[in-house]
């Protein structure tokens, strides 16, 4: 199948997600949810599993009553959930001129990285908030 630069750019936003081992590993868990929620894979399917994100990351929640907190469980999670959101997003737009790419350097084009990055002094911050989300005109010819 020959595959469109948008769909070039989903297709490495999402594997760069699973080249973190905690969201690789937990993704593996909700993948089983994922499945039963949306079996057929249709749009309607995978549009309606935004109404049940919470549920799936929560499978990899500590049990009730157990108490992990620390600050690297905190960070891994908000990083898991970010990611999560991500896939969905560019799951729901497959075949559609739209990426959703969250703050990763090497995905962002230079003017982008250039407005997110803040300068101080001779430092250079990258903020790396948030996700990106790039529209592709039919006009530009990218989808062809």
């Amino acid at each position: 199948m020959v595959q469109n630069i948008v769909e070039y750019l989903r297709q490495c936003t999402v594997e760069n997600l699973f080249t973190k081992d905690s969201f690789e590993k937990s993704f593996k868990c909700w993948s089983a949810q994922i499945k039963k929620l949306a079996p057929a894979h249709t749009t309607r399917e995978r549009l309606d599993l935004g109404d049940h994100l919470h549920e799936i990351f929560n499978q990899t929640a500590p049990p009730e009553g157990e108490e992990k907190r620390s600050q690297s469980s905190v960070s891994k999670g908000g990083k898991n959930w970010e990611a999560l959101v991500c896939w969905y997003l560019n799951i729901c737009t497959v075949g559609r001129n739209t990426v959703v790419v969250p703050p990763i350097k090497d995905l962002l084009p230079q003017p982008i990285l250039d407005a997110v990055t803040i300068q101080i002094g001779a430092f250079s911050f990258f903020s790396g908030t948030g996700f990106g989300c790039s529209f592709f005109p039919e006009s530009l010819g990218v989808s062809d």
